[in-house]
């Protein structure tokens, strides 16, 4: 992962459609320097 801002805080959200849910698809916005700057699902944290 390459940040091209500083303090990058990542917020990620989980998602319950009841079963099983094998892949856990939440989603992530990521936000640098006060601006979101992506958003995608949530392993663009990782």
């Amino acid at each position: 992962m390459e940040s091209h801002g500083e303090n990058p805080v990542y917020i990620l959200f989980n998602r319950d459609w009841g079963g099983e849910d094998t892949e856990d698809n939440g989603v992530a916005v990521l936000i640098e320097d006060g601006e979101v700057t992506e958003v995608g699902y949530k392993d663009i944290a990782f």
